[in-house]
């Protein structure tokens, strides 16, 4: 558990580290510090629960013929996955607003749509690790499958390459483009000054 709440604000760290120090005053430092810090929610969100089913398959086949009720089981690994997720969000993003600041938005107020969108984030991430888990019925084999979540979430955010036709409309299952799209307005990038 203290590894698994440590990630959030160790992740933090090494963000300020790279960032610049023109983030949130240079549209491209502030993409590419925002498309790390959601990677790292999903990083965080993926690897809570890709494991979490498949390694009590035993017990919860057990429990499921004497009884137990499926969604009972699926509605307290969400909740309780789901507390564990905001507990990380609190962190990862106490962090960011102790070290780097988040710009005041037009919308509510920066550092709660930030907030909410990184909760939204490392949430969706959990729940995508959860099928992972439910399809898989070894933990290793779910664990393998990590990269093949994570590399799309680079790959199709939007930051790394430009997404055109069937990229651009693959790019719209990949929670990683709507974060950076919600961090882009919270930072309100189009008023930010470009390098050149």
């Amino acid at each position: 558990l203290l590894l698994m709440v440590g990630q959030a604000p160790l992740l933090a760290v090494l963000i300020k580290v790279v960032a610049g120090d023109d983030v949130f005053r240079v549209c491209e430092d502030t993409k590419f510090c925002l498309f790390a810090i959601s990677g790292a929610a999903f990083w965080v969100g993926i690897f809570d629960s890709i494991q979490e089913i498949c390694k009590g398959g035993s017990v919860f086949r057990r429990e499921y013929e004497g009884g137990m009720s499926l969604p009972a089981y699926i509605v307290s690994k969400v909740l309780v996955l789901g507390l564990l997720c905001l507990v990380q969000t609190a962190l990862l993003v106490g962090v960011i607003l102790a070290t780097m600041g988040i710009p005041q938005s037009d919308l509510i107020s920066g550092p709660l749509e930030f907030l909410v969108t990184t909760y939204l984030t490392v949430f969706s991430a959990m729940c995508m690790g959860l099928l992972v888990s439910a399809i898989f019925k070894s933990p290793d084999a779910a664990l393998a499958m990590a990269p093949l979540l994570i590399l799309p979430q680079i790959l199709f955010s939007g930051i790394a390459f430009e997404l055109t036709g069937v990229t651009e409309t693959l790019s719209y299952a990949i929670n990683c483009r709507w974060a950076i799209e919600a961090y882009g307005t919270t930072a309100d990038l189009n008023r930010l000054d470009l390098k050149i």
